[in-house]
């Protein structure tokens, strides 16, 4: 069923809160997909709208009451697909034609009255793949959530395109539960104890050398460096260095 009434906010979620970002909406992840011509749009609705049924923290909203930020979840929504059309638009300027519109999409998001996420199909010239833009506040999802929330909605839009009751997999532990043991985990004496271990180790350390002690190290200022390897030298680093070390390659 539905879970329903307030969380509490993790730990991570109230650091986020609290840092008091200029534009907290705006701070989301996306995918943008490519998908089939012939693309089912009455099925793909109908699969958006079972895949935020499954997830309930699509319901999340946020409000700031006396300087305390509340997170709840909303009784019910209204699942928020858009189709844009650009079929004038020719396949080498897609891209660029795409950016703006996803960057509107992209700052729509509202934490307190929704939504969360919003799911845009641009529909292109014949000839050119189709895209859909998926939106989700940074909030509600992380690169974990990705592969489920993708493998949810493709297997519920191929249940309804094929005409079949839509059935996805049962729901797990649901996010209202991991932070209310957060919460309790917090007051534990275990937790008490994991802390006073770091609390005890050295507050300062030394500085790491650095090249440029004056230098900036601003975004724009990074170098990339692409290399080659040879077969023989890639073989070895994925099969015999990782074998003699015990290691996986990662």
């Amino acid at each position: 069923g539905l879970v329903q009434g307030e969380v509490s906010l993790t730990p991570i979620q109230s650091q986020f809160l609290a840092s008091d970002t200029a534009e907290p909406h705006y701070f989301n992840q996306a995918m943008l997909l490519v998908v089939p011509e012939d693309l089912e749009v009455t099925a793909l609705q109908a699969a958006f709208t079972a895949v935020l049924n499954q997830h309930d923290a699509f319901r999340l909203r946020y409000l700031l009451q006396e300087k305390i930020w509340c997170q709840s979840h909303q009784a019910d929504f209204t699942p928020h697909q858009i189709i844009e059309d650009t079929l004038a638009t020719p396949s080498d300027g897609l891209v660029a034609a795409l950016e703006p519109r996803a960057n509107y999409w992209q700052a729509s998001l509202n934490l307190a009255d929704g939504p969360l996420t919003r799911l845009v199909l641009f529909r292109t010239a014949a000839g050119t793949p189709t895209r859909l833009l998926w939106v989700i506040h940074h909030l509600i999802v992380d690169g974990v959530s990705w592969r489920i929330l993708l493998d949810d909605l493709q297997t519920a839009y191929q249940q309804s395109r094929a005409d079949e009751p839509i059935q996805l997999p049962p729901k797990s532990t649901s996010f209202k539960a991991w932070s209310e043991f957060l919460h309790t985990w917090q007051q534990s004496a275990t937790c008490a104890a994991e802390t006073a271990h770091w609390q005890t180790l050295p507050q300062t350390l030394p500085a790491l050398p650095l090249d440029h002690p004056d230098g900036r190290a601003l975004l724009c200022d990074t170098a990339h460096h692409t290399l080659t390897l040879s077969q023989a030298l890639t073989e070895q680093l994925l099969y015999r260095t990782a074998s003699a070390y015990r290691t996986g390659i990662n």
